[in-house]
């Protein structure tokens, strides 16, 4: 019996390769919360910000940090950066976009080296109307 399980786990694993067993044990150790825009407000075609704060629970990470417009309806560019958390971190960074007035949701995504997803959150945004005022 103990054979047999030591035989079917070398075979998952040349089936499966190596590195895919530690990139899916990664995605459940970091943790990615959002704000987007003003209290989740923001006008149409102005630089919003979106605070993103990652907290690492495992072993270190490296990855890349991503807004995209296949994901996120209404924005005109992908924004991006690397990082890198070590282990038991909290990392907070401010990512700028500019959305459209028909903008929704807002996707963040943190990204593996391979280009897997590790973690998402996701913001509801409303827009700002150019008649109403905004206090910050």
């Amino acid at each position: 019996m103990k054979r047999l399980t030591v035989l079917l786990m070398m075979v998952a694993t040349l089936l499966f390769g190596g590195d895919a067993l530690p990139a899916q044990a990664q995605s459940g150790i970091v943790t990615l919360t959002i704000n987007a825009g003003f209290g989740g407000r923001f006008r149409d075609n102005m630089w919003t910000p979106v605070l993103v704060r990652l907290e690492n629970t495992g072993a270190s990470f490296s990855g890349t940090l991503i807004i995209r417009p296949e994901r996120t309806r209404g924005l005109t560019n992908p924004v991006s950066t690397p990082i890198e958390l070590p282990r038991d971190a909290i990392q907070t960074f401010t990512l700028y976009v500019s959305l459209r007035s028909f903008a929704e949701n807002l996707r963040v995504e943190l990204l593996t080296p391979d280009g897997l997803i590790a973690a998402e959150a996701e913001a509801v945004v409303r827009l700002i109307s150019p008649t109403e005022r905004l206090y910050v």
